[in-house]
């Protein structure tokens, strides 16, 4: 993501907490979930990143990063995944908002 001086980022770090019933959820089924999931993220054209948190955290599974131009791209794409078979079993736990704006000592013009 190359950000001009006068552009403005947004970015959320969403904590989930995976229910213990997914673990209990035929391989077949969480495949064709994760499937559904990439769709909705891939679709969304906002830049994304996940990460596990398993033994780092008790509070939390794993760790969604999105960065997009309006905070409205990601509520969006959180809405949309809420909406999947995966988004029925998470549980958010953290979630943290943040945003670049253009320096007051960049150069203007």
């Amino acid at each position: 993501m190359e950000a001009s001086d006068n552009e403005q980022y947004f970015f959320n770090f969403s904590f989930f907490k995976l229910d213990s019933k997914w673990r209990w959820m035929a391989d077949l089924a969480k495949e064709e979930s994760a499937k559904e999931v990439e769709n909705v993220i891939i679709n969304s054209g906002i830049k994304f990143r996940s990460y596990s948190t398993l033994g780092l955290r008790d509070d939390a599974d794993f760790l969604f990063w999105f960065a997009a131009e309006s905070v409205d791209e990601i509520q969006n794409v959180i809405s949309k995944l809420y909406l999947t078979v995966f988004g029925k079993y998470i549980t958010p736990s953290h979630v943290y908002l943040s945003c670049t704006r253009p320096s007051t000592y960049a150069r203007k013009g």
